[in-house]
């Protein structure tokens, strides 16, 4: 069944055309496109618990125009009998770097580094960046990783610089054949955070407890220029926050404690961040359901432990085997708490394990229902990208 579901959105993936270049010269014949597809004798999951058999499920220029039981279609559609055959949306995974370059210090050597090599009207620290955009970092050679996405049934990726404290905004793009320029669904999707400075070699912060500070400085410092009636100076770091602040907050952690000092400083500054986790969260969930917060999770599962070697296996935690054991039901605990949630490939050494994961995950008790849902309809929610 999975070859046929892959099938149909390779078919897609290859079909779709999103006509990004009639605004530009062509050199020769334009060869315009405006096929309408019609695949027949499929089922069709239009929704996570709503499924149509023997459907008609229609295209025309990338865009499905309809789905409905078998009836009437139109002479001029091309007809692509499918009969057998699963549709399911594509998937969407709400947290990505692919093909965006990594950051790269500036610093060649010289410590220690007490400010900022920066050049320009930016915030002091170069852990914080919000200005980075990065639609304007993508190298299309490190796009040739989305094959592996493609064959676990994704379709589409926000991506962004997995890097500072303040990341920048990211960008959606779908994983088709076509080239960037058609690809790309919104230029600016999300806020990007994390506890993490990165490559910035300035000596501060030097702790997670001084990442916090900054954090909570710069959005103090953000009020007060907000507050200045008439502003003899201008940050483009402070700009970029205003500008883009009605995105989504994207907050990275590295475990559950860390999502539970997002949540303080989401409540000290009114904010509401979708916060990317790191599997763990079923072992603080009384605390973090509180908040009720909306979470990005990965399926980075563990792997056994090899115990045959006594030596060895003294090392081995109770709490890591403990861990290998209840991973797996994370994602179950999280939806019988009421807790929202969108899963992600990101931490996996291969991204063809995420299939194999997510069944796990609907073996260990999440519904599969609820699995689509946090496979398409939540990541769209959650990016405000439903219309798309």
């Amino acid at each position: 069944m999975t070859k046929y579901i892959l099938s149909i959105l390779t078919l897609f993936l290859g079909l779709s055309n999103l006509n990004a270049q009639e605004i530009e010269p062509q050199n020769g014949v334009y060869q315009s496109n405006n096929t309408l597809y019609a695949i027949t004798n499929v089922t069709v999951y239009v929704s996570a618990d709503k499924k149509i058999e023997n459907a008609v499920l229609m295209f025309q220029n990338g865009i499905i125009t309809k789905v409905s039981r078998l009836g009437l279609i139109p002479k001029n559609a091309v007809k692509i009998d499918m009969e057998g055959f699963t549709i399911y949306p594509s998937f969407i995974d709400p947290y990505s770097s692919l093909g965006v370059k990594k950051r790269v210090s500036t610093n060649k050597g010289r410590y220690p580094q007490l400010n900022s090599f920066k050049k320009g009207p930016y915030y002091w620290n170069e852990a914080i960046h919000p200005e980075v955009n990065a639609i304007e970092l993508v190298d299309e050679k490190l796009l040739k990783a989305k094959k592996d996405l493609i064959s676990q049934g994704f379709g589409t990726v926000n991506t962004h610089q997995n890097d500072g404290i303040l990341r920048g905004t990211s960008f959606l793009m779908t994983l088709g054949n076509q080239n960037l320029k058609s690809s790309v669904i919104q230029s600016e999707v999300a806020n990007h955070y994390s506890f993490s400075k990165g490559a910035s070699k300035q000596t501060y912060p030097s702790s997670q407890m001084g990442s916090i500070a900054l954090i909570r400085q710069f959005y103090y410092d953000l009020q007060w220029y907000k507050s200045l009636s008439k502003k003899d100076f201008d940050n483009l770091s402070f700009n970029a926050v205003i500008n883009h602040f009605d995105l989504p907050h994207i907050f990275a952690t590295n475990d559950k404690l860390e999502i539970l000092r997002v949540l303080k400083i989401a409540n000290e500054f009114k904010m509401q961040f979708l916060i990317k986790g790191n599997g763990d969260e079923y072992q603080r969930i009384d605390e973090i359901k509180v908040s009720n917060p909306q979470l990005i999770i990965p399926v980075n599962f563990p792997k056994p432990f090899d115990l045959t070697d006594p030596f060895i296996a003294r090392y081995v935690t109770l709490s890591a085997l403990k861990h290998w054991e209840m991973a797996p039901y994370n994602p179950y605990i999280l939806n019988k708490n009421g807790i929202k949630f969108a899963f992600t490939s990101e931490h996996l050494k291969s991204k063809k394990e995420f299939l194999k994961n997510i069944r796990s995950a609907v073996k260990h008790g999440l519904s599969k229902s609820e699995a689509l849902k946090a496979l398409t309809q939540n990541p769209a929610e959650f990016l405000n990208v439903t219309d798309k």
